[in-house]
């Protein structure tokens, strides 16, 4: 995937590549780096988002939501399929907020096998698993200044990287929330 589309589609600006160390090989990768502007959600809060506890809600298309589904919309937008991987309580793939799917079966296979390569080094499966034909993605959405990537996400894109899917089908999404 291109950092073109990825900004054009995800209405995002490229910012300086993240680089970072892979756990067990002895190099570093550079990850396509985006920066989006959302605003927060400002009406009435409904009960479910109590179950992702301090996370920040945003507006989209008039709706609360959190960034991951905003990206996955986004993704939707062009004919991509994905999940937000809820790793917390359980393992869980969700279409919707507190809506868990099964993977299809190619998804579900490579899921599977990467998954399988990161034994013991924990989950750390990216935030958005997504797939169109023979193409995955695999964002990671960051609230500017938060946080970084975990030694298990590290550990989760070498052994993607190590199941043939190409860097460029990862890319982090830092988002600024504005009133």
């Amino acid at each position: 995937m291109n950092s073109d589309y990825f900004a054009r589609l995800l209405d995002a600006t490229e910012v300086s590549a993240t680089t970072t160390a892979v756990p067990t090989a002895n190099r570093t990768v550079d990850i396509t780096t985006l920066r989006r502007h959302e605003r927060r959600w400002t009406g009435p809060m409904p009960d479910w988002f109590d179950a992702v506890p301090n996370k920040p809600v945003l507006q989209f298309g008039g709706q609360p939501i959190w960034a991951e589904f905003i990206l996955l919309r986004l993704l939707e937008s062009d004919g991509w399929a994905g999940v937000w991987v809820k790793n917390w309580g359980g393992r869980a793939f969700w279409r919707n907020p507190l809506e868990s799917i099964e993977l299809p079966p190619p998804a579900q296979s490579l899921f599977r096998r990467i998954e399988k390569r990161t034994a013991g080094r924990g989950g750390g499966c990216w935030d958005i698993f997504a797939w169109r034909d023979q193409e995955t993605l695999f964002i990671e959405s960051k609230q500017r200044g938060r946080d970084g990537l975990r030694l298990t996400q590290r550990a989760w894109l070498e052994s993607a990287l190590d199941e043939s899917v190409p860097l460029s089908s990862f890319a982090i999404v830092e988002w600024l929330a504005e009133k």
